[in-house]
């Protein structure tokens, strides 16, 4: 389950998780409907309940991230189910979904952080997860969205370290469809910040290659 984020933007249009399916949730209207998708609009500060360091993407690179003070890592991800790593450069597909809209596949984990229950997504001692993409100049691209999920216990995490904590399955990020034509072999930046219900903070980002999945031809363009 998420919950629009008023800091993002007071205007709110109902809709369903697509991750989680009759699951009730709601997203960020961020523009006027174009016919084509919701318009992205300028890139916008992270919310202010998760104080992330807003990184510029030309100088970004593939990194678990921690707070100092807290002792809190998170590190950004993909993988429908299980937590895989990415590193900086690396290609993750921008997947045509059956109902015409496109998204990629995002996952997470964390250490230092409160997990709270994964089996009560909403909870308000669930951490809140927010996902963000910016293009290569910085401006975001896709549609905003807010998550109170629990994370579980991480089976394979880095390094044999203990107390990793990862969540239930990977997440989907909604692109807005005007934008997905010019964001194919280009860096796409993707960004998570996680906070606790302590207020602890945690983010991380990496740069990825956007390649189109399913691919119909050898233009390279996606299939209908």
């Amino acid at each position: 389950m998420y919950r629009p984020d008023p800091d993002l933007d007071p205007d709110l249009d109902p809709d369903l998780d697509p991750h989680r399916g009759p699951a009730p949730g709601r997203d960020l209207d961020l523009g006027p409907d174009t016919g084509a998708g919701r318009r992205p609009g300028p890139a916008r500060p992270w919310p202010r309940r998760a104080r992330p360091v807003l990184l510029v993407a030309a100088v970004v690179v593939a990194a678990a991230c921690s707070d100092p003070e807290a002792g809190a890592v998170a590190e950004i991800g993909t993988g429908t189910v299980s937590f895989e790593a990415l590193t900086d450069g690396q290609p993750l597909e921008l997947i045509a979904g059956p109902q015409g809209g496109f998204h990629f596949i995002v996952h997470a984990r964390m250490r230092g952080l409160a997990p709270g229950d994964p089996n009560q997504p909403g909870l308000p001692g669930n951490p809140t997860t927010y996902f963000r993409a910016l293009d290569d100049a910085g401006g975001r691209v896709d549609i905003a969205e807010v998550r109170e999920l629990g994370y579980v216990p991480d089976p394979a995490p880095p390094d044999g370290e203990p107390d990793w904590y990862t969540l239930p399955s990977g997440r989907i990020m909604l692109i807005a469809n005007e934008r997905v034509p010019t964001l194919y072999d280009t860096l796409v930046t993707i960004e998570v910040a996680i906070e606790d219900a302590d207020g602890r903070t945690a983010q991380s980002s990496v740069r990825v290659r956007a390649i189109p999945f399913p691919v119909a031809d050898a233009s390279g363009a996606p299939a209908p």
